[in-house]
């Protein structure tokens, strides 16, 4: 799972396309940038992430909304092309998961 924020904060800024099928994360800072590089080295970003993004509504509070599983599409984790991760599923299975 991962529950990113889509909006600029603590080193990270995180978007959301107009069709809410890709989300580009990127790191604004040299200690954001080394997390996303040791992620990278635990081969984090190749598995997909069912993804519930942290969204702000128009009051200011913090809201979690389930957008879809994504997986990665493109790893260049730099500033100016971020890492891309393109939605899988807009729908879970959650049968799977019961005992």
């Amino acid at each position: 799972m991962w529950f990113p924020r889509l909006y600029e904060t603590q080193g990270w800024n995180n978007k959301l396309n107009e069709l809410g099928d890709t989300i580009i994360e990127y790191d604004i800072t040299n200690e954001t940038k080394l997390k996303q590089l040791e992620i990278l080295d635990k081969g984090g970003y190749m598995k997909p992430r069912v993804v519930f993004a942290k969204i702000k509504n128009e009051l200011g509070q913090n809201l979690f909304k389930y957008i879809g599983a994504f997986e990665c599409a493109q790893l260049q984790p730099n500033a100016k092309s971020g890492v891309i991760f393109n939605r899988i599923r807009k729908r879970e299975n959650l049968a799977k998961y019961h005992a």
